[in-house]
């Protein structure tokens, strides 16, 4: 019989932990057959504590659905089974392959002819072949009947030396312990790739600094899940538990989680704050943090699901340089699960591009000189130019907080998405995902009842539900998911070629309007203005992982997308003054004045207003009685665009006047200090008469 031809699963399985176990590396098996095939397995691939992930499982089998496996994490597997037999589920294949310790075996099963017609699915085919530590398997129906499973080894584990598992992780431990015992303004940057046990550092030394003094100490990051490990940790220093993601030590000091959004909007009296993967955070969050705590810490994965290490180093550089002049770096090499050389690690993470790197500084540096071309290439051409992939991928993951393997996945299979790459002497300088949105003919009526929603779109539909704008679903837009270029080869027009490439494909392609939806600031404003998408909308509450607002910017095409934000310019310039002392009172000045000269309020002063005006900046009449005149006066003139104020004079005139913030939060010295200050402010920048006496 056909099926006579294989060893039975269980010497392969067997003969795979021992070959790990021996060199302190995992195994990775793939099987590649029918569901089917793969149920009968079952009782040989499952064993106790030996998770089944995927969407459905042989009867008895409770699976782990692929959108939950984040939760492996921070967990230590000798043998999990990942079953792609009816879908491929990349960000689980990487969360998974990080929980397996040496010794242990990552199976994954896979449908007949898996690859064909799915890029990245091949690529995986192509990559693992014959690859070192992988062991394919072809599923013969049916598979010899073996009644017993082989039993998994034991974790093999380096001798530890205190409560750590290596040098490299006592390091940090003491690393972040003097965050504490040392000088303030001194923060610590600790890097590591995914399995070196930076999490567990963390909950190390905040357990240890708890056991001495009642500190109040404040962990952040993407999620509670992602912080679990360090909270664990620093409960099993304490021989505590831990309670509604919180560690309670017997002498009242504590650890706990706060979401980015919160702790930044609502800082807790702490001694210590703790930035764990701050690579998925955005920098200008990561920057308000640094500066607000003087005794703070940031740790982040260089490669892998949590995101990059090395753009975040990148784009928060500059910031520590310049606050902190003092900061430390440290970065752990050495994996904590698995000895180094792990054949699992390498195979998963060239498959999705877990390691993808841009290239270097001086060779982007040298490259910029030359003239620059765009190209369009088709997801199979991607998938198959390996220097291209890893450039180009490399670039966005080091730019943008938040990048997946799922994000690699929907780059090469998915139909709507487009990848612009901008190339200079054949060298990867940047790249542009361009996602094809809208053309919602036959949904458009159930979309604008509310009664319905249609995966992706999130300009057209963004517009309908919260400008009201209906009559854009139907058109086609293209939006700009992401935009990266090299650092070292920026402030030389690159982003400004790339995007205007973007913008002519679209034109040449019929499309209404091109548009993004991006972390609002006012530097990425203006790039995003000067190459004339305008802002259209701002979220009214910020997100709570990123702590930033959501806005939205559009240039118009065709008559009919430009027509269309035509309207929701004009929706935003009517809604943007009424926010401003409303729902956005409390966004960043800079932000709100970045935002109010976007818009020209209709009509102007009223008869009157000019000597209500003059009698409010002469202080012979109040503010808080002449609320609507100086309001009035103020966007005139900004309609008149009239020149930038004194920094201070600006906060002045934005805090009270646009956002209506109390008189004591906006200047110092009492409310008449600071209504003289504001009449001082406001005569400068109308160019009227001030005060007596100024």
């Amino acid at each position: 019989m056909r099926a006579m031809q294989h060893p039975p699963l269980a010497r392969i399985l067997d003969a795979l932990h021992g070959a790990g176990a021996a060199t302190r590396h995992r195994r990775l098996l793939v099987l590649e057959g029918s569901a089917e095939a793969l149920a009968e397995l079952a009782p040989i691939l499952v064993s106790p504590g030996a998770p089944w992930i995927g969407h459905r499982a042989p009867p008895g089998v409770d699976p782990l659905p692929p959108d939950r496996a984040g939760e492996l994490l921070g967990t230590e597997l000798h043998r999990a089974v990942l079953d792609c037999t009816a879908g491929f589920w990349p960000d689980a294949l990487a969360a998974v392959a990080g929980a397996v310790v040496a010794g242990g075996v990552l199976v994954v099963a896979v449908p007949h002819g898996w690859g064909q017609g799915d890029p990245l699915a091949a690529r995986c085919r192509r990559l693992w072949t014959d690859a070192p530590g992988v062991r394919w398997v072809q599923l013969a129906e049916p598979w010899p009947h073996v009644a017993a499973a082989a039993p998994s080894p034991g974790p093999v584990t380096p001798a530890a030396d205190g409560p750590w598992r290596t040098a490299d992780q006592g390091r940090a431990v003491a690393a972040v312990e003097r965050l504490i015992r040392g000088r303030k303004r001194r923060p610590l940057v600790l890097t590591a790739d995914r399995g070196r046990g930076k999490s567990a550092a963390l909950g190390l030394a905040v357990g240890r600094l708890l056991g001495e003094s009642p500190l109040q100490v404040v962990i952040t990051g993407p999620s509670a899940a992602a912080v679990a490990p360090a909270l664990t940790h620093a409960a099993a220093v304490l021989g505590v538990a831990v309670r509604h993601h919180r560690v309670k030590a017997p002498n009242g000091g504590a650890l706990w989680f706060m979401p980015p959004g919160e702790l930044w909007a609502d800082p807790p009296a702490a001694q210590l704050v703790l930035v764990d993967e701050a690579a998925t955070l955005p920098v200008p969050l990561l920057t308000g943090l640094l500066d607000r705590h003087p005794r703070i810490g940031f740790a982040t994965t260089v490669h892998g699901y949590e995101g990059t290490g090395q753009g975040f180093a990148l784009r928060f550089r500059d910031a520590l340089d310049a606050r902190t002049p003092g900061w430390r770096a440290l970065s752990l090499s050495e994996p904590i699960r698995f000895a180094a050389d792990d054949p699992v690690e390498a195979a998963v993470g060239r498959a999705l591009c877990l390691d993808a790197r841009a290239v270097t500084a001086e060779t982007a540096r040298q490259a910029a000189q030359a003239p620059l071309e765009v190209a369009w290439p088709t997801p199979a051409a991607l998938a198959a130019d390996e220097a291209i992939l890893t450039a180009a991928f490399g670039l966005l993951v080091d730019a943008h907080y938040r990048t997946t393997p799922a994000d690699l996945q929907r780059l090469l299979t998915d139909p709507t998405h487009r990848v612009a790459v901008l190339q200079a002497a054949g060298v990867v300088l940047g790249a542009a995902v361009v996602v094809d949105e809208g053309g919602l003919v036959e949904r458009a009526r159930v979309i604008a009842a509310g009664a319905g929603r249609a995966r992706g779109h999130l300009l057209p539909q963004s517009l309908a539900a919260h400008l009201g704008l209906e009559g854009g679903l139907p058109l086609r837009a293209a939006r700009i998911a992401r935009i990266a270029v090299h650092p070292a080869a920026r402030r030389r027009g690159l982003g400004r070629a790339l995007l205007a490439a973007v913008i002519q494909d679209a034109q040449a392609r019929g499309l209404d309007y091109v548009g993004t939806s991006f972390g609002a600031s006012v530097p990425l404003l203006r790039f995003w203005r000067a190459a004339g998408l305008r802002p259209v909308r701002l979220g009214v509450r910020p997100g709570k992982s990123s702590g930033l607002r959501a806005a939205m910017s559009l240039l118009g095409l065709s008559a009919a997308g430009q027509a269309l934000v035509g309207q929701a310019r004009a929706v935003f310039a009517d809604e943007l003054p009424h926010a401003l002392c409303g729902p956005l009172s409390d966004a960043p000045e800079a932000l709100a004045w970045a935002l109010a000269r976007e818009v020209a309020l209709a009509g102007g002063p009223r008869p009157g207003d000019a000597a209500v005006l003059a009698a409010c900046l002469a202080g012979a009449r109040g503010f808080d009685v002449a609320v609507a005149p100086v309001w009035r006066a103020v966007w005139g003139h900004l309609a008149a665009h009239a020149p930038e104020p004194e920094p201070a004079d600006r906060a002045l005139i934005v805090g009270r006047l646009l956002q209506r913030r109390p008189w004591a939060s906006v200047g110092a010295g009492g409310e008449a200090a600071a209504q003289r200050a504001l009449r001082e402010a406001l005569s400068r920048w109308l160019s009227l008469p001030g005060p007596p006496g100024r």
